[in-house]
């Protein structure tokens, strides 16, 4: 909660008061009431944010009053009316239109023309728009003058105190509409809520500029897009909790995600349903809609079932033991959970079986369709389950947007196009023990846009499909242990940008079948492409002990990327090819500019076969109690270092740029080593 400070506060007693006298209130008609905006005198608020899409409609209800900021698109008056009337309100008293974008005004004209409005206000920048002409029309018809806000307006409603500010400039340099925004300060005793409506920028800054009160709750500004000062914003009015406006087609900003958690906001977005916040003054909670349920029996736990039941939206301290689960509709997934909720499967049989997914980026970037999908905060564990994916696009196991997912000793089968086996995107957590998954399409274990953790011990991991159906796909920081990571007609496993993949104790095994043309075969692949799912910067891959094979290809491949690869006493199995190592450019990135810059550790490490290193790339190769028997060919930058307890038997004519460390190792066996284009003398 935050208190007002005391100039704060006096400022607002006496402009309550002024407006009290002059006007009246809702629902307390004496100046008395002012003194009611004291910290301990809180009355019941509920703040409910419409799933309206990415746009506003919030209603924010007292006891006796009710104010609505904002109404949605064309068309989404009819929702709120609807709302309205189930939660038998009577008479609108406020409605606060921030700007007239019709994501904002939409539906104001079909509330207007339908529902008791006492008192408009609205923003100070007009817009030609059908949707504004509508809004205009409605007010003529209902015999309303709204307020244009030009200065700051003060207004209390059961003994709620609401401040309007509104934009200090008539025009803006960019976006004279977003940046035109009202933004309400909502005062309930101690608690302070904060809507920013569509405020950028320039307006952030001028809102900044004025010192605001810290907050317990925030209304992003803008959809929660990262307009330049969403950060200065969030530190300076330190939430509690967050809401973002948004929808699976136009999402929430991972950059303003990534700086809520930073500071520690509990957030909650309405593409995963509506949001009801509640406030008496001292405490503030919010939920989702879709989490409540009015029949406690809906929460059951399903002990010892083997019963068949629909696609669940998982609800908080719920268990289920045993049951089938399936789900037959299109961007449905089987379990779901978000929000607050930490749910538990034990013994469950869950089945995708049909309905593909509508959008192949909100599947792979969302997890949208997949047979169990956990976002937004949620945690659930799985323990015994069977996982069945049939659809297309539909993933077996999806942990998004800071969603956590436990699963122990589970089989995930993922048969339909288009998805992996289990995965981790948007910042999601994945933590797994002793699994058994195969996949047909995509990797077996997978990351997509924004990444992620995954952890996992033990178990199998088999993908069967050619062409991009690796064992393991990073676009986050993956670790296994102790497994067994086989991909049938792909590369064994593939690092974009960014990110990682550790190895420990694993069978690994790659097959690589590229047909693309200018494809290098390869087992391990770390790359950067153009698709913008991962961050630029450094992949590294990491091995320590077990074994690795590649049954067609080099057993290493970098490019268009820096690259670092550690090895320990790793057990290599090269392919006919013999090929150890290629740094070189691709297909992939600018040409020219597409090599990349790779150093490689091995350590306790036995290395044979050939490297190559092309005209614009690097290599940096460090040998630490370790031997390599085998030949480097290097257009580009290539050094070479190695310690007392190494050794370097040539295998052929190898160019190098460099050569340090203890050179007693070094044996030439009878072929030419060049160092910076001169042989060296052995």
């Amino acid at each position: 909660m935050k208190s007002l400070s005391p100039s704060r506060l006096v400022f607002l007693l006496l402009t309550c008061l002024l407006l009290l006298t002059a006007f009246g209130c809702a629902s307390a008609t004496t100046a008395a009431d002012a003194g009611m905006l004291k910290s301990e005198s809180g009355v019941p608020l509920e703040v409910y944010f419409f799933d309206a899409g990415k746009a506003d409609a919030i209603l924010l209800t007292t006891e006796n009053g009710a104010v609505l900021i904002d109404c949605g698109v064309k068309g989404f008056g009819q929702t709120i009316l609807d709302h309205l009337g189930a939660k038998g309100v009577s008479r609108i008293d406020y409605l606060i239109v921030t700007h007239f974008d019709q994501d904002h005004v939409g539906g104001a004209a079909k509330v207007i023309n339908n529902f008791p409005v006492g008192t408009v206000l609205q923003s100070n920048q007009p817009k030609d728009s059908e949707e504004y002409g509508k809004y205009l029309k409605a007010l003529n018809n209902a015999k309303l003058e709204a307020v244009t806000v030009r200065e700051d307006y003060d207004f209390v409603l059961d003994g709620v105190l609401f401040s309007v500010n509104p934009p200090r400039k008539s025009d803006y340099q960019s976006d004279d509409s977003n940046n035109s925004s009202l933004i309400v300060t909502v005062y309930n005793g101690e608690n302070v809520l904060l809507f920013m409506g569509d405020a950028q920028e320039e307006r952030l800054e001028e809102y900044l500029e004025a010192s605001p009160v810290d907050c317990d709750l925030l209304k992003l500004p803008h959809h929660g897009a990262d307009d330049g000062l969403t950060d200065d914003l969030i530190v300076a009015v330190k939430p509690e909790l967050a809401v973002i406006t948004c929808s699976e087609e136009e999402p929430e900003s991972e950059i303003t995600m990534a700086l809520l958690a930073d500071a520690d906001a509990e957030s909650f977005l309405t593409r995963v349903s509506a949001v009801k916040v509640f406030s008496d003054g001292s405490s503030i909670a919010a939920e989702y809609e879709a989490a409540i349920s009015d029949d406690e029996d809906e929460r059951m736990s399903f002990q010892n079932d083997t019963a068949q039941y629909p696609a669940r939206v998982l609800h908080d301290d719920e268990e289920i033991a045993g049951g089938t689960f399936i789900a037959e509709s299109q961007d449905e997934s089987v379990l779901e959970a978000s929000g607050n909720v930490n749910a538990t499967v034990t013994g469950a049989v869950l089945k995708k079986i049909s309905g593909d997914s509508s959008s192949a980026d909100a599947a792979s970037f969302r997890g949208v369709n997949s047979a169990v999908r956990v976002y937004g905060n949620a945690v659930v564990t799985m323990t015994d389950c069977e996982i069945l994916a049939e659809a297309k696009n539909a993933t077996g196991v999806f942990a998004y947007e800071q969603g956590v997912v436990y699963l122990d000793n589970c089989n995930v089968q993922v048969a339909g196009g288009g998805a992996g086996g289990i995965q981790v995107a948007g910042g999601g957590t994945l933590f797994g023990h002793n699994l058994i998954v195969t996949s047909a399409s995509k990797a077996a274990i997978r990351s997509d846009r924004g990444g992620g953790t995954m952890i996992l011990d033990g178990g199998t991991y088999t993908s069967t499909g050619s062409n991009g159906c690796p064992a393991v796909y990073s676009t986050a920081d993956i670790t296994v242990k102790n497994a067994s990571c086989v991909s049938e007609q792909s590369r064994a496993v593939i690092i974009e940008g960014k990110n990682s993949v550790t190895l420990e104790n694993c069978v690994l095994t790659g097959n690589d079948q590229s047909t693309k043309e200018g494809s290098v075969k390869a087992n391990v692949l770390l790359y950067q492409s153009a698709s913008g799912d991962a961050s630029v910067g450094t992949g590294v891959f990491t091995m320590t002990g077990g074994s690795m094979t590649s049954q067609s290809g080099a057993m290493f491949y970098c490019t268009n990327t820096v690259s670092k690869i550690y090895l320990r006493d790793a057990e290599l199995a090269l392919s006919e090819e013999g090929t150890l190592l290629i740094v070189s450019a691709g297909r992939w990135g600018r040409e020219g500019r597409n090599g990349s810059d790779c150093e490689f550790y091995a350590m306790d490490q036995a290395l044979e076969g050939l490297i190559t290193v092309d005209a614009i790339s690097s290599l940096s190769m460090m040998l630490n109690n370790s031997s390599f028997s085998g030949a480097i060919h290097g257009d580009g930058e290539v050094s070479m270092s190695m310690d007392a307890g190494s050794t370097w038997i040539l295998t052929g004519d190898s160019w190098i740029t460099s050569m340090d460390g203890d050179l007693g190792g070094l044996n030439l066996n009878g072929y030419t080593l060049y160092i910076n284009g001169e042989a060296f003398p052995g």
